[in-house]
């Protein structure tokens, strides 16, 4: 492939921005998810499909944020938008502050996970607007997960509950029966949100709760980086999910920077490794990955391409390592040459970055269903790949890595809660 360049770079951004902002949203103003991103779009049939709209919108305003493009319409409709999810009703506390899903699986039930996945895009939101609404969303989140999501006896928070009554409902989330007591549990490290509305909310309740489960993530890691015992990884065969470790390894760093223990940046670093492990040389990362590191090659995943570069462009900034730079530079590569063109025949696919996450069934083909956190993960990294391009002054991925010296990450806003930021 030809060198990867700041121009071309900016072009697949914009062309990316315009899918999101004019293809990829809900618009209609009777719809529940009205400003939210509709995720799933199937080639076949021409028809979007709503699934996990709140973490995926907030993900996308984090991308956005961190484009310069905050005070644009678009993005200023999403942030209302989430503001509106996060359930408001002081007369009920079981729910007031969590996520009711109204698409998809489990549909009617609060979801932790897709509130946690989404609060470090709504933290960047309020740390860049200081608006209000944001922030009491925040607030009515924190005090839900610190009174209603977790769990005492484990650290960890509560799945899924009734989306009316708040009680806890059947979900299986810990692999093997060692462990009861993590029925309809999970660790919640992802998006660090729990230390990030500890700090900002000043609620050390949560800020304790999510050093404890780093602490029992780090022992419970695999040596090969992954958290076998915990779906959304598969066990019996063994596939390790596209994202689920990296939002581990993630939190990991977060954990790196609040605390300052050694522990987290290794297992950090083992994630890291096993993904790059994953990686094709074509840089394709499948969505389900055994131990050895092999795939199903129909299933590309266009989201864990550019989560795992984040990753690695994270530790390259703490350390420079070569392989960790050739791995960013077959990340970069992928999301450039497999972006839908602005002249593909389906217009609703322009701009867009590719993802396929099943096979379709009794064909063997990749099944022709786009969702849109490969364009949101992948706007993400291109941000954080120009802004260190930008700092160092080069205008190639060649000449940033040329120098084979740690490159510049510049932080997420929510990053100014962790301490010390690089």
């Amino acid at each position: 492939m030809s060198e990867i360049n700041t121009t071309k770079i900016n072009s697949a951004v914009g062309n990316a921005v315009d899918w999101l902002f004019n293809r990829a949203r809900v618009t209609d103003n009777e719809h529940p998810c009205c400003g939210g991103l509709v995720n799933d779009y199937d080639m076949a049939t021409g028809q979007w499909n709503i699934y996990e709209s709140f973490w995926h919108t907030a993900q996308a305003v984090r991308a956005l944020i961190a484009l310069d493009k905050t005070s644009l319409p678009e993005t200023a409709g999403m942030m209302a938008y989430l503001a509106k999810r996060i359930i408001d009703a002081p007369d009920k506390p079981a729910v007031s502050g969590a996520i009711c899903r109204v698409e998809g699986r489990r549909k009617g039930e609060l979801a932790t996970t897709t509130l946690t996945d989404g609060l470090p895009g709504v933290v960047d939101a309020y740390l860049t607007t200081g608006a209000p609404e944001l922030r009491a969303a925040l607030a009515r989140s924190g005090n839900w997960l610190e009174t209603c999501a977790l769990d005492k006896a484990t650290g960890f928070c509560y799945s899924f509950m009734d989306g009316k009554s708040g009680i806890p409902t059947l979900h299986p989330t810990y692999h093997g029966s060692d462990h009861p007591e993590f029925a309809n549990k999970r660790p919640e490290a992802e998006g660090a949100s729990l230390l990030l509305l500890g700090r900002l909310l000043d609620r050390p309740v949560l800020e304790a709760a999510f050093k404890n489960i780093l602490d029992y993530l780090a022992s419970d890691q695999y040596p090969d980086g992954i958290w076998w015992n915990w779906s959304c990884n598969r066990r019996n065969p063994d596939f390790a999910h596209a994202r689920y470790n990296l939002w581990h390894a993630h939190a990991m760093l977060d954990g790196f920077i609040a605390f300052g223990d050694g522990k987290y940046l290794l297992a950090a670093r083992k994630t890291a490794r096993f993904y790059q492990n994953a990686q094709q040389l074509d840089g394709v990362i499948p969505y389900a990955i055994a131990p050895d590191g092999k795939g199903i090659a129909q299933q590309i995943c266009g989201s864990a391409v550019a989560m795992s570069a984040l990753l690695w462009l994270r530790l390259l900034s703490i350390e420079y390592d070569a392989s960790l730079a050739e791995s960013v530079r077959r990340s970069a590569e992928f999301l450039l040459f497999t972006q839908f063109s602005m002249e593909f025949f389906d217009k609703n696919l322009r701009g867009a970055f590719f993802e396929s996450s099943a096979v379709a069934p009794n064909c063997g083909y990749s099944l022709v269903k786009v969702r849109d956190i490969a364009t949101i993960f992948g706007l993400q990294f291109f941000a954080k790949l120009s802004s260190a391009m930008k700092s160092a002054q080069v205008e190639s991925l060649d000449a940033l890595f040329a120098p084979k010296t740690p490159v510049c990450w510049q932080p997420w806003p929510a990053e100014a809660l962790l301490g010390n930021t690089r």
